[in-house]
């Protein structure tokens, strides 16, 4: 099993690197022989849960309510799977 969180910078966003980041770690954990795969994100992060979910068929496996504080803000996050 393998976790993994993905961070793209501002100004970077929306031009495929976290698509292409995702997908080089997937690779690289199934060259590894490893069953499963986890990612956390923030449930906010649209983007990110698309790719997780929609292009990489990752399942929500759980979420943790307000763990995080950001700029005074509670923020959920979510928890992800995918089974290589």
């Amino acid at each position: 099993m393998c976790r993994f969180g993905v961070c793209v910078g501002p100004n970077y966003r929306g031009q495929g690197y976290g698509t292409k980041v995702v997908a080089k770690l997937l690779k690289e954990a199934k060259a590894l022989g490893l069953h499963k795969a986890n990612a956390s994100v923030y449930s906010d992060n649209a983007a990110m849960l698309h790719i997780y979910k929609d292009k990489y068929g990752f399942t929500e496996e759980g979420r943790y309510v307000d763990e995080e504080r950001w700029d005074g803000e509670s923020r959920d996050i979510v928890s992800l799977a995918k089974f290589l």
